[in-house]
């Protein structure tokens, strides 16, 4: 992935990632995401930043932890920012695969407004300015 990545260009490898991965569980403002055998060794192949600097530049994350052993991502979420329905749209994507367009619109119309801008200095984007996590208006995503 390239330094500074666009809003899109974030999207995209979010919904790339996501075919590889599906939902262990799902509280609101929880999720756990798992990669299956297959989708380890396919996401093997990514950059170990990519990911991180994925998840770290959607707007509405928190906190996130990584467990490589466990193939699995948790991350708490702001479900006001990023909807917890969306996100169970995001993640059947590895089940769905020709939804994708469809969810993709859904992503960039409930994140209108938000755009990714990194700190200075940081290299690999992973670093996103806390100050421009900024929620969108009102989603139509419920």
């Amino acid at each position: 992935m390239m330094p500074n990545p666009t809003r899109e260009e974030l999207i995209d490898a979010l919904l790339d990632h996501m075919l590889y991965l599906r939902i262990a569980h799902h509280v609101e403002g929880r999720i756990r995401i798992k990669a299956s055998w297959n989708g380890a060794k396919k996401l093997n192949q990514t950059r170990e930043g990519d990911i991180e600097t994925i998840i770290a530049a959607i707007p509405g994350i928190k906190d996130y932890r990584i467990n490589k052993q466990a193939l699995s991502v948790v991350i708490t979420y702001d479900p006001r920012v990023f909807p917890h329905v969306l996100w169970e749209e995001v993640a059947a994507l590895g089940q769905y695969p020709a939804r994708r367009q469809a969810v993709r619109e859904r992503l960039l119309e409930a994140l209108a407004g938000w755009t990714p801008i990194f700190k200075a200095g940081s290299d690999s984007g992973a670093e996103v300015a806390d100050q421009h996590r900024t929620r969108p208006k009102e989603s139509p995503v419920q």
